[in-house]
């Protein structure tokens, strides 16, 4: 009774520790550059869409995009750039493979009420593994990173880039 209980003890600490590496950490931060900065969190509404983003330490960025229009709108996810220190590159998703990297990204249709939600990588990041772990490792020598990302929707009357630019910094 003994093993089973400290195997699960052991279990449920491992996951503590690997859910708190989901968003930066160790002094590294994100802020939006040109937008407003709230306390904690990296949103914006925009046209009556709410962007939500989280990055993690492994480069994905989690978007959330919620759709607060009166109509649909369609996110065109193969249009997306996204640019580090002034390099530009397509995205993938994090299920996307070596061989499913260069498919085409489907667009998402997204209801009125509703929200769709990826986590996207510049590609340039997935083709050259030394860039993996970019951030902590540039970012405690002192050196910012830029990061821009442009997601391009379509509302039905007109097709709109919005642009989203961050800092990534440390504080030490």
């Amino acid at each position: 009774m003994k093993k089973i209980t400290l195997v699960l003890t052991l279990a449920f600490l491992v996951g503590m520790v690997n859910a708190q590496y989901k968003t930066y950490n160790r002094n590294i931060f994100v802020e939006f550059i040109d937008m407003e900065n709230t306390e904690g969190k990296l949103e914006c509404e925009i046209d009556s869409i709410l962007f939500s983003f989280e990055p993690d330490r492994e480069n994905l960025w989690e978007v959330k995009i919620r759709n607060n229009r009166d109509s649909k709108i369609v996110i065109d996810w193969d249009g997306t750039i996204m640019a580090k220190d002034g390099k530009s590159s397509g995205i993938i998703f994090s299920d996307d493979s070596q061989i499913t990297m260069n498919n085409p990204k489907v667009p998402d249709t997204v209801l009125p009420d509703t929200y769709v939600e990826k986590e996207v990588d510049m590609k340039s990041n997935f083709e050259d593994v030394t860039l993996s772990l970019y951030y902590p490792r540039q970012v405690r020598k002192g050196k910012n990173a830029k990061i821009t990302l442009s997601i391009p929707i379509n509302n039905g009357i007109s097709k709109k880039d919005y642009l989203f630019k961050f800092n990534v910094y440390s504080k030490k």
